[in-house]
């Protein structure tokens, strides 16, 4: 949104009854960004806010929002897809604070954006640079895949920090997502470009573009074909060719009842989708299963206290454990450390489903913190498709991010 433009001067007009009664002055020119007078309605799409740091108070001109939130130093405030963010004399860490603008921008965005770029998808940073007389500016842009929608989501961030004459710092950031775009959005943002005197680039279209445009690498494809599941504060994915299927919960009663601790309300279950073929014997399955399980007495801090060879011992426990409570099973156990805490590894052949049927595959857990969480994928014993099920909890283990 690149154009020229003059910021206007201040013009209070105080006008005066004709008994001589004072009344409010009235604001009939637009106020310049660090000067603080409210109550200017010259701007179709923003209203004036009031902060206040160590007792002075602070004017700023943001979206029109009745629901909007404004603090003593900080406000969040929206309309028509634009998230206008502003924080008064920010707060920075130790090794932060007494540094530049444009070094503190820097620092917020390889802190938020560069060194979560894993997060995103086509991620882009501009360079930062100056805005207007008094500050800096850049921008990011980014998708994020959308599980439910099974589509990417667009997002373009403005980040910009100004430092007023008088010493007051002032952050503002700008946020638009291509779900909440509408027709106004680069209207909103035109206002806001005119009121802080500096370019804005938005333009119309450009997150649609962006998104039009992308092409996932092969690993990302997968995972975007994936199903995401939600545990705890967790996000699995299950590899395409497994719907989830709840007709089973009481077909593996029988497994779930040799396990302590399995809360049913957690349990999902995933068949493949040529599961109902009729020329699909009844009694040959595969099925991948996720459920949080308590009471076993593992923990990320005490698991923790173990060195490596103490938590090899804790895995060969787990898999002999599970052996006499599965008779005729054989079972091998790993642990590891990971990201989100824990994981481990139980893998082999014997798991009873019940009095008449034994299966082949694995149990993986993941330990976060005090949460213990499952995923468990089984085939019939002697279908030849334990390498295959094993390979998709593995997968589906690997997928693990934190909300």
């Amino acid at each position: 949104m690149k154009k020229g433009f003059l910021c206007t001067a201040i013009v209070l007009a105080a006008i005066f009854t004709a008994c001589g009664k004072e009344d409010a002055p009235v604001v009939t020119e637009q106020p310049a960004f660090g000067e603080d007078i409210a109550g200017y309605a010259g701007f179709a799409n923003l209203t004036s806010y009031t902060l206040v740091s160590e007792g002075k108070e602070t004017v700023v001109y943001l979206p029109t929002d009745e629901g909007a939130y404004v603090g003593e130093t900080s406000a969040i405030a929206t309309k028509d897809g634009v998230e206008c963010k502003v924080n008064l004399n920010p707060m920075y860490s130790d090794d932060t604070k007494d540094l530049p603008l444009d070094k503190k921008l820097k620092k917020t965005i390889e802190r938020e954006f560069v060194k979560k770029a894993d997060d995103f998808s086509d991620l882009a940073i501009s360079d930062v640079d100056t805005a207007g007389d008094l500050g800096v500016d850049a921008t990011v842009s980014y998708l994020v895949f959308n599980d439910s929608a099974k589509a990417y989501d667009g997002t373009w961030v403005y980040l910009s920090g100004f430092m007023l004459e008088d010493g007051r710092e002032i952050n503002i950031r700008l946020t638009v997502n291509s779900a909440a775009e509408t027709a106004n959005t680069a209207a909103v943002i035109s206002d806001m470009e005119n009121y802080l005197c500096v370019d804005i680039p938005y333009e119309t279209g450009m997150l649609s573009e962006k998104i039009a445009s992308y092409v996932p690498g092969e690993e990302e494809a997968v995972k975007n074909a994936a199903t995401a599941v939600e545990i705890g504060d967790l996000v699995l994915h299950v590899p395409t060719g497994y719907e989830e299927n709840e007709m089973f919960s009481s077909f593996i009663a029988g497994f779930t009842s040799a396990m302590n601790g399995v809360d049913a309300d957690s349990l999902k279950i995933f068949v493949p989708e040529d599961f109902m073929d009729a020329s699909r014997s009844s009694d040959d399955f595969d099925m991948i299963m996720i459920f949080e399980q308590t009471n076993t007495g593992l923990s990320t801090g005490e698991l923790g206290k173990y060195n490596d060879g103490q938590l090899s011992t804790v895995a060969r426990y787990m898999a002999d454990a599970m052996e006499s409570a599965m008779p005729g099973s054989n079972l091998k156990g790993e642990i590891e450390r990971n990201d989100v805490g824990h994981g481990i590894k139980i893998t082999g052949s014997g798991f009873v489903m019940d009095q008449e049927t034994t299966c082949d595959g694995a149990i993986y857990y993941i330990i976060r913190g005090e949460r213990n969480y499952a995923i468990a994928g089984l085939t019939k014993s002697g279908s030849g498709r334990k390498d295959e099920i094993i390979e998709a909890v593995d997968y589906t283990y690997e997928s693990v991010e934190v909300k």
